[in-house]
């Protein structure tokens, strides 16, 4: 990973429309950090916007969608990575309310059971499908990026200053 901002976290304001990967740290499980894995879609008016994630204990998992006035205000929260923008929140509720939640038909093959990581990256998947959005990878690697971004912050960043934001691309490459 060659790029991460090192912005303060009172200072880091999400981008206009930008769309972001949120991370909220849960716990260390032998020596391996666990997050909680969500998306948020920036506004037009920074940095308010809506969070969606998976919520509740796996099998029982649900979609949550909400307002949010500041991601810098979520709690325990590490990471808010942008990996693209969104203009149309209408459209990222359809895709979040087509993954198959609760559905062990449709869990992905490679992976044991819903968890709000995987279904983060199913709805990535369904907005790459669709041409709502153009992932600069796949999301297997996006998803070894996010988690190296936030250990990484875990590791250098103060306790006190759990949110790391990144406003472009740029961290990815």
């Amino acid at each position: 990973m060659a790029y991460l901002t090192a912005e303060k976290p009172s200072d880091a304001v999400t981008s206009p429309y930008g769309l972001y990967i949120t991370m909220q740290f849960l716990s260390d499980v032998d020596g391996q950090n666990k997050y909680h894995w969500g998306l948020f879609l920036a506004n037009g008016q920074p940095p308010k916007g809506q969070l969606l994630h998976a919520v509740g204990q796996s099998p029982d998992l649900n979609l949550e969608i909400r307002n949010v006035a500041d991601p810098r205000r979520l709690g325990r929260i590490v990471a808010c990575l942008q990996i693209s923008t969104l203009t149309s929140t209408d459209v990222i509720e359809a895709c979040a309310k087509s993954v198959g939640l609760m559905d062990p038909k449709h869990v992905p093959s490679r992976e044991a059971r819903w968890t709000s990581r995987v279904w983060v990256k199913q709805v990535l998947v369904s907005l790459n499908k669709g041409g709502h959005i153009k992932l600069p990878m796949t999301v297997d690697e996006l998803e070894l990026y996010c988690q190296a971004a936030a250990d990484s912050h875990l590791q250098t960043g103060s306790r006190d200053a759990w949110l790391h934001v990144a406003n472009d691309t740029r961290w990815l490459s």
